[in-house]
């Protein structure tokens, strides 16, 4: 078993990157237990999970991680260069779980580097927290599934028509950066 969970703060949010199906499933169940948003990113190994945003990257990018700003940010895996979660990971003190003998601390800002998911145990919990991110994450998604539905022929058109008709269980190969966070 990891490490209690009990001193990180009950306004915490995962960021689930490129990491063993293990530790995304560890990562989860711990925000799950704790009542934590999780931003997975497209590279992560998980691909649906009550605590999971819906639009998380979308999310990031606007007003609301600056408004809403967390106490500690877990870092479970490798994550993307993207702007918006490095600008989350910059936001508060970070946890950043190594999934082997090296990890991933891109703007050098871990406070702990942890060996594995912490267990999940009894902690604070802010009520509030979770919906107040999942809420912001359906009003972003659905923003943008608006404009989609009026720009017509888009990348981010494409890559949800083409999300739409692939079968359960099917699989998708695309280019690097842009076209992944279209099709996540």
């Amino acid at each position: 078993p990891g490490p209690l969970s009990d001193d990180l703060p009950a306004r915490t949010v995962v960021v689930l990157g490129d990491a063993p199906a293990g530790l995304a499933a560890a990562a989860v169940a711990l925000a799950e237990a704790r009542g934590w948003p999780v931003v997975a990113e497209p590279s992560a190994r998980l691909a649906s999970g009550p605590c999971l945003l819906a639009g998380g990257d979308l999310l990031l990018r606007g007003g609301f991680p600056a408004a809403h700003r967390p106490d500690r940010v877990l870092c479970v895996g490798r994550p993307t260069l993207s702007r918006a979660v490095a600008r989350l990971l910059a936001a508060a003190p970070l946890d950043v779980v190594a999934a082997g003998p090296t990890w991933t601390d891109q703007g050098h800002h871990a406070s702990r580097v942890l060996p594995t998911v912490p267990t999940p145990a009894a902690g604070r919990r802010d009520r509030a927290w979770l919906p107040a991110w999942q809420g912001a994450a359906d009003q972003a998604r659905a923003a943008a599934d608006r404009l989609l539905d009026k720009a017509g022929l888009s990348e981010p058109g494409v890559a949800a028509a083409l999300m739409d008709a692939v079968p359960a269980g099917g699989l998708v190969v695309c280019g690097s950066s842009k076209p992944v966070r279209d099709l996540f």
